[in-house]
């Protein structure tokens, strides 16, 4: 007869294991990302209309592990890839185009694509605007005047189980949006470049929460922590970190980067895109220090990026865990 010996850290590390594998809902057959990996929107410069458009994966150390999504080329207009995001249903959701976009769902699991668009929904023509969020089975969407005054802007909500998408928010013309980390909707308007607060909303009923203010610039990205503290990239390689009621709390200038987009981790990491410079810039809330790495061919480009999320921990891990940590106490005890 053979014996098993499984004691409480056996059982604990199996349920983490079945938690962050075989439940895993960015597991499936076809792509796969890794957790804490990083998933960018590449449109390359290479002195060709043709130049490279594409989605990928990276490690932090700035290898990429696979090509996710070839994007049109550039000879048909209006195509560029802007903001991207590790969305519901084991997909990645995209902001493609400019005057008439789309949101283009690649799913991971067939590798195909699907679009849905909305009336005047677009973007000004300017490479590094463009932002998505997601919370829940929604997905929101920067949308700016582009048609002149009294046409449409805002922000778009889209529904990933097929409800009709909503526009609110119709007093501002953002740049970039992000879910924080604390569930609130954050906008930063940039119809005009120079701006000097952000817009908070819940992503639910859409109800206009107030403002933020930050440092009047070219400011183009944001994103929140937790705590509602927001951090806000400028034009010129400034990332400050505010209080939630606008006081700076840090800084911190990388080079001249131009910064086109911001996201952070649920372990609090930070990783930024970067407009025309092909590059995407590491650092943490801290923000003591920063690292890059180039993701395309030439040095140049435009970049946005994402964080794949880490799963939470399942309900059969958690009770697991809880009896491991019962079995380890009596142990002790007895």
């Amino acid at each position: 007869m053979i014996k098993i010996l499984i004691n409480s850290r056996t059982v604990v590390f199996l349920a983490l294991l079945v938690s962050a594998s075989a439940l895993d809902p960015h597991h499936a057959c076809g792509q796969t990302l890794m957790p804490g990996d990083l998933v960018a929107s590449v449109n390359e410069f290479t002195g060709s209309e043709g130049a490279p458009i594409y989605a990928a994966e990276y490690t932090v150390t700035g290898t990429r592990t696979q090509i996710i999504f070839n994007g049109p080329d550039r000879m048909e207009p209006d195509r560029e890839i802007r903001d991207l995001l590790v969305g519901p249903g084991n997909a990645i959701y995209l902001y493609s185009g400019t005057g008439s976009p789309w949101l283009l769902r690649h799913d991971l699991g067939s590798g195909t694509e699907t679009q849905q668009t909305f009336a005047g929904w677009s973007t000004i023509n300017n490479a590094t605007f463009g932002g998505l969020a997601q919370f829940g089975q929604y997905i929101y969407a920067t949308d700016q005047q582009t048609f002149g005054d009294g046409t449409p802007r805002g922000i778009v909500r889209f529904d990933t189980l097929g409800g009709t998408p909503v526009r609110f928010a119709n007093f501002i013309g953002p740049s970039d949006l992000n879910i924080g980390l604390d569930g609130t909707l954050y906008a930063l308007h940039g119809e005009n470049t120079v701006n000097d607060a952000v817009f908070k909303f819940d992503p639910i009923t859409m109800a206009f929460l107030g403002t933020i203010p930050i440092q009047q610039g070219d400011n183009r990205a944001v994103a929140a922590y937790y705590d509602g503290s927001i951090f806000v990239a400028d034009a010129d390689g400034l990332i400050r970190h505010y209080s939630p009621t606008g006081v700076l709390l840090g800084s911190l200038q990388v080079g001249s980067t131009f910064f086109s987009d911001i996201d952070i981790s649920q372990s609090g990491k930070i990783a930024l895109g970067t407009g025309g410079a092909g590059e995407i810039v590491l650092t943490d809330i801290s923000l003591t220090s920063a690292t890059s790495f180039s993701v395309t061919s030439r040095d140049s480009g435009n970049v946005f990026v994402a964080w794949v999320p880490v799963p939470e921990p399942t309900s059969t891990a958690l009770i697991a865990l809880a009896l491991g940590l019962v079995f380890s106490v009596r142990k002790r005890l007895g």
